[in-house]
């Protein structure tokens, strides 16, 4: 019962966010925003630009269940401050718990018909391909050849 406007964003939220699982966890997307001039604040800036996800989400899926919205973009914020809170060497570990947590709190909402991998698929884009951005010797060299 969708309509023609919500298959095309459903496949555009499709294609971003699987695309970006692949692309972010990648060694030239890694050495490229992990690489030097890249800090926190450009790390959180990538993350929540991603709650425009969500809130189209509830807009176009759920009624305009903004309650949806605040809660899930809160959880992807306080996930995000966590994992970016934590020494590189340990935000590997961080980022899976947080993962993890999200899954399992997961049965509290009611999934979005026909997007039910929405929520999945968003928190492994974020938390476990792009934040994990922490660089191997290789991948440090390669960052440094990378124009600013």
């Amino acid at each position: 019962g969708w309509s023609a406007a919500q298959f095309a964003v459903a496949g555009i939220l499709a294609f971003d966010l699987f695309g970006g699982v692949a692309v972010n966890a990648s060694a030239p997307a890694r050495a490229f925003y992990h690489g030097p001039g890249r800090g926190r604040r450009d790390h959180l800036a990538f993350v929540m630009a991603h709650a425009l996800h969500v809130c189209l989400v509830a807009w176009l899926f759920r009624g305009s269940d903004w309650g949806y919205a605040a809660g899930l973009s809160a959880l992807l914020l306080a996930a995000t401050l966590g994992v970016l809170s934590i020494p590189p060497r340990h935000r590997r570990a961080a980022a899976l718990l947080a993962y993890a947590a999200v899954l399992s709190a997961m049965p509290l909402v009611p999934p979005t018909p026909g997007l039910e991998w929405f929520v999945p698929v968003l928190f492994l884009k974020l938390l476990l391909a792009y934040l994990l951005g922490t660089l191997h010797p290789l991948e440090t060299a390669v960052a440094a050849r990378l124009p600013t």
